[in-house]
């Protein structure tokens, strides 16, 4: 019968928000004093065995400065349960207790990149997130939300075990993916209609494009200073080796500019077809989440 209602339930999140709603069950045993030192290093903040499950990176901004997490610590130590380290998922997540308590703490996005993410996090250390900005225990009945991105971490109690549903939604459902639809339609148009488009590549493109003819920030500098002393100098005083190497680069930058004048200027009438793709963008991400 619980089945069925939870089926019901993300069928309707569904039709709600027109994308694929999920669900799974977790159930996290009531913590066990006598062996809390057995699971837990809290010197190395180890929650599971593989050390590289971790991301090694540490968040140093000065609001982690002699932050120790005194809320999840007084849990544990007191023989609480942790089923995840800290992480981050591609969803949004809504939590409904079932049976039991659990411990939650939600952290702030430690990048920008990290804001409403296409992708889930690694693990992360104690050490390599922020402070809290929300700490609170959920009893049986009880619901948070909280969007993707948001850094989170939950433990039981040494007296209560926990079983909690998630329901997750929004996966893969920005403007950006709406983008990838509407971006084939636009270019095909844009095709069709100039003949810009159609035109060949300069047989030389591989000369002076890609990665491995991207100049450096040095080699910029470089380019800059020489100009300048040649205003300053005679050529005489340059090396022949050093004076190829650099007309070499200066021909490379100089095709370079060309080439993303021309670019940006397809750019902007391949942006003035999408407006008119929308429609078959969308109807494009629908069909990935048409079900019988």
């Amino acid at each position: 019968e619980k089945c069925e209602e939870l089926y019901l339930l993300c069928a309707g999140l569904q039709e709600y928000f027109n994308c694929v709603v999920g669900s799974n069950i977790y159930v996290t045993p009531k913590g066990n004093k006598s062996k809390k030192k057995q699971k837990f290093d809290f010197n190395a903040d180890k929650l599971i065995d593989d050390e590289d499950d971790f991301i090694d990176d540490e968040y140093d901004e000065e609001e982690t400065n002699g932050f120790e997490n005194e809320f999840r610590e007084e849990i544990l130590n007191e023989g609480g349960n942790q089923g995840f380290a800290p992480h981050f998922d591609d969803v949004d997540v809504f939590i409904i207790q079932i049976e039991g308590s659990k411990n939650w703490q939600l952290f702030p996005s430690r990048t920008v990149e990290e804001i409403l993410p296409e992708y889930s996090s690694g693990n992360f250390k104690q050490g390599g997130i922020r402070k809290p900005f929300v700490e609170l225990t959920l009893n049986a009945g009880d619901f948070l939300y909280f969007p993707r991105g948001v850094i989170h971490q939950a433990f039981t109690n040494n007296d209560q075990h926990s079983i909690h549903i998630t329901i997750s939604s929004l996966q893969k459902w920005s403007y950006k993916h709406l983008f990838e639809k509407m971006l084939p339609f636009a270019l095909q148009s844009v095709f069709n209609s100039n003949s810009n488009f159609r035109k060949s590549l300069t047989s030389d493109c591989f000369d002076y494009l890609g990665l491995i003819n991207n100049p450096t920030d040095e080699q910029d500098m470089s380019i800059s200073n020489n100009n300048n002393e040649e205003e300053e100098e005679e050529d005489d005083d340059i090396t022949r080796p050093d004076k190829e190497e650099f007309l070499r680069l200066k021909t490379i930058r100089e095709k370079r500019a060309e080439f993303e004048n021309i670019i940006t200027t397809f750019s902007k009438e391949l942006l003035n077809h999408i407006p008119t793709v929308i429609d078959l963008g969308v109807a494009q991400l629908s069909k990935d989440y048409l079900y019988d």
